[in-house]
């Protein structure tokens, strides 16, 4: 009687056990389906309500090198060729006059090498040695034009010189009187200063030449 007795209420406690775990697996169930978020077809639910970022790689195409081409030769450069083009633009040199050396001759041979009355191209000055007025002019207050015709060597040297025309100016008087060259002591000043130019020689035909070349001096003023 006992053992009936005790047989149904172990069978009654299981039968409430049961309900009771029944009843808590339906409340988990619709706890779990009302409060987590659906899972969508297609995403992966391990990572759902994520978004993979979308990375834009730049494809770069490598620069390919062509072969390398070996530089053109330097153009080998020729001799200049004498050129027959005057140059308007020339420089000129002023320096002061040296005194003449003892034993300087007062004049030189005629011209040497090849000489050309009328070259294509006359020589041009590059250096100019100012003639040192005499005392006499300075005092009687006067101005002396002196025109000079150099001959002139293939290297463009002064070979020798010659007085051709002094003009004589008084002063506040502006006309010019023609006086003989030996009125006034300038010939050696004037010798003294014009063997000092230089020249770039003339040319002819392609080749230096002697000629001769006239020049102006003044003196006072």
């Amino acid at each position: 009687m006992n053992t009936n007795r005790t047989y149904q209420r172990s069978e009654s406690a299981y039968r409430h056990r049961i309900g009771y775990s029944i009843i808590a697996i339906q409340i988990l169930t619709i706890v779990l389906f009302r409060f987590l978020p659906a899972v969508h077809p297609g995403e992966d639910p391990l990572y759902f309500n994520e978004r993979i970022a979308e990375i834009d790689i730049e494809l770069i195409e490598p620069t390919r090198q062509g072969r390398l081409v070996p530089a053109p030769p330097r153009p080998v450069m020729l001799p200049p060729e004498p050129s027959d083009v005057i140059l308007e633009d020339e420089i000129i040199e002023l320096a002061e006059p040296q005194a003449a050396e003892e034993g300087e001759p007062d004049s030189t041979p005629g011209p040497t090498g090849i000489f050309v009355e009328n070259p294509g191209i006359p020589p041009s000055v590059v250096r100019i040695v100012e003639a040192i007025t005499p005392d006499q002019i300075r005092r009687e207050n006067i101005r002396l034009e002196v025109a000079v015709r150099f001959l002139i060597s293939e290297e463009g040297n002064v070979e020798d010189i010659t007085i051709e025309r002094v003009r004589k100016q008084e002063r506040g008087n502006a006309d010019f009187t023609i006086i003989p060259p030996d009125e006034y002591e300038i010939s050696e000043a004037i010798r003294r200063a014009a063997m000092q130019w230089r020249f770039r020689p003339a040319r002819h035909e392609g080749m230096a030449v002697s000629t001769y070349s006239t020049h102006f001096f003044t003196l006072g003023g």
